[in-house]
């Protein structure tokens, strides 16, 4: 019996412990997500990005569906230089959350880091379509906003471009002039490229050849620097030499500014120029206004203005209309002559990409001139071109 009633006891003491332990373990697991939730977010404020990975991984795998774990993990992993694996993240709390504001934010910056400026574009109109009062999504799409397609592509980050193009201007006094051209850009950082461009051209039945060589760098998050350079070894028609300084700011609100100022020598003497544009990004549309002043070899400054709207669509691709008034230096006369022009005029110009390689550029417009001595020259141009990239 002695026997038997310490067996007894023997079995119940371990039944409770058995029951004490598993009691604790099941208090222990149903306090780890709050726990853990406090730990990822300690970790991730501490940029302990590892731990906070670690944290967040193990909370969206109990709970696949949650956003907020989701946008965590993806923060972490964009951290630890993980970029493929943070967009991959993020467009998962993206999808469950398409309203989500704070997801956006993140997702955008992701696409920006990877060299994905279209999508980054993509998340900020999502962003205003959802409010439009979120700076940071103005402010994004004035950062991430294509160049201009007047010059050539800017290329991608580590990317080389080369561009060919034809262009054939049609005049009142039955002579067509013709100009053929070459391109190679490369760029090594966000806004920070350098492009060359060879051409040679045909007017008034004199040849002349131009080189030109135009870059840009950052000069922090906000501000642009771009100069650019043109000399004609020949110059019948062409200006001798000159260069052109323009500094860009990108202001709250998808607003930018731009100042700018260059000399061009002709045969005749100096043409000095000051411009101001100030440029408003609205969702996928950009407009603009140009200021300009011109200053003709021994003459006064006159005034010029040029209206521009750009549409942007697709990954890449833009399609733009500009309308131009006022004074103008021309050289139009065998000589490179600069003479001080009245003019208007109205165009199209814009790019589509085909593929990741290849795209077309294309433009098209009317401009008229004339002079105070009555010169008169009516202008129609077509241009298409081609530009590839690896």
């Amino acid at each position: 019996m002695i026997l038997i009633h310490h067996r007894q006891r023997g079995w119940y003491a371990l039944l409770t412990l058995v029951l004490f332990v598993a009691t604790q373990c099941a208090a222990a697991a149903s306090a780890a997500p709050r726990v853990t939730v406090a730990t990822a977010r300690a970790a991730l404020l501490a940029q302990d990005y590892g731990a906070a990975a670690n944290a967040y991984t193990a909370l969206s795998t109990s709970e696949p569906t949650n956003a907020d774990y989701l946008l965590g993990l993806g923060q972490a992993q964009l951290g630890l230089s993980q970029t493929t694996a943070a967009i991959a993240t993020l467009e998962r709390a993206h999808a469950l959350a398409p309203a989500y504001l704070d997801v956006l934010q993140v997702l955008a910056s992701a696409y920006r880091r990877a060299a994905r400026p279209a999508d980054a574009r993509k998340i900020y109109n999502d962003a205003l379509t959802l409010s439009p009062a979120v700076a940071w999504a103005r402010d994004g799409l004035t950062a991430t906003a294509p160049a201009d397609a007047r010059g050539p592509p800017a290329p991608a980050d580590g990317r080389w471009i080369f561009t060919s193009g034809f262009e054939s201007t049609l005049t009142e006094r039955d002579d067509t002039w013709h100009e053929q051209s070459i391109g190679l850009a490369y760029g090594w950082a966000p806004r920070a490229h350098l492009g060359l461009r060879a051409a040679h051209s045909e007017r008034f039945n004199a040849d002349d050849s131009l080189l030109a060589v135009e870059a840009s760098l950052p000069l922090g998050t906000r501000v642009t620097l771009a100069a650019s350079g043109v000399v004609s070894p020949s110059h019948h028609v062409r200006v001798q030499h000159g260069g052109l300084l323009e500094a860009s700011l990108a202001l709250p609100h998808g607003l930018g500014l731009s100042l700018g100022g260059g000399r061009m020598i002709y045969d005749n003497g100096p043409s000095d120029l000051l411009s101001t544009t100030l440029e408003s990004y609205v969702g996928a549309f950009r407009l603009a206004y140009t200021a300009t002043l011109v200053k003709p070899p021994r003459a006064g400054w006159t005034p010029a203005h040029r209206w521009a709207g750009n549409w942007y669509y697709g990954a890449e691709n833009m399609l733009g209309v500009q309308i131009a008034r006022g004074e103008e230096t021309d050289a139009t006369l065998i000589g490179a002559t600069a003479l001080i022009f009245d003019t208007w005029g109205a165009g199209i110009n814009g790019r589509h990409w085909l593929n990741r390689h290849f795209a077309l550029d294309y433009a098209a417009g009317y401009n008229g001139l004339e002079s105070p001595r009555g010169d008169h020259l009516d202008r129609t141009t077509v241009y298409f071109g081609v530009a590839l990239r690896p």
